[in-house]
């Protein structure tokens, strides 16, 4: 972080790891922000990078947490090598509301090995976070097969085929531009994500009558 030639504040990110990845790292970075008064609306971390130190120094420069859930099945989250526990999950949770921070949740449709089923319990459990206070927000994305990664380059092993219309692989609507030999197909997919959105809806509004 430094000013620019023109007096105003400038943020540079110079390494590509987690932010909450390193406690010395953490504190360097918010004691600059909060010197300059700077507070962001939210902070991106990992299931196993949150702590008491770390959730500490971040509490005043940050109004939430965002972390991958992914999926809540075991197996998807092995296959997907997230490094994932869902119970270590629930109560890293508890832990930021602890330090009085929003908590939001990012979860993907159409992980390799996930199933109409394992979607439908997904659901459930996003139901169930929301309406129970355990998440704030819960947001969905498509998975997204990019170049060069595992998922990609080893697509055979997971018995996904890959379109490669490059240009349309987004994972925020996007169409899906792979589909799972004799399992999921793109338009199951994509239906399942629009099905998610419409249950994080209607968790918000069921949320509002409880008190």
């Amino acid at each position: 972080i430094n000013k620019a030639c023109d007096g105003k504040l400038k943020i540079v990110f110079l390494s590509d790891e987690i932010f909450t990845y390193s406690l010395k790292h953490v504190v360097d970075i918010c004691e600059i922000l909060r010197m300059n008064n700077i507070i962001v609306n939210g902070l991106f971390s990992h299931v196993n990078c949150i702590s008491e130190e770390i959730l500490y120094e971040v509490k005043n420069i940050t109004r939430s947490i965002i972390l991958g859930a992914e999926s809540f099945d075991k197996k998807i989250l092995e296959t997907a090598n997230k490094g994932i526990i869902f119970e270590s999950l629930l109560e890293k949770l508890s832990l930021i509301r602890k330090h009085n921070l929003a908590v939001g949740l990012e979860w993907i449709i159409g992980l390799p090995g996930s199933t109409i089923e394992t979607h439908l319990n997904d659901f459930n459990q996003i139901y169930m976070l929301i309406v129970n206070k355990k998440a704030d927000f819960i947001e969905p994305y498509i998975f997204t097969p990019h170049p060069n990664t595992e998922f990609y380059n080893e697509s055979k092993k997971y018995d996904m085929i890959i379109n490669k219309n490059y240009s349309e692989m987004l994972e925020e609507g996007g169409i899906p531009q792979f589909f799972y030999k004799g399992k999921l197909t793109s338009q199951q997919i994509y239906a399942l994500y629009f099905i998610c959105k419409m249950v994080i809806s209607e968790a918000e509004k069921a949320r509002e009558h409880i008190i």
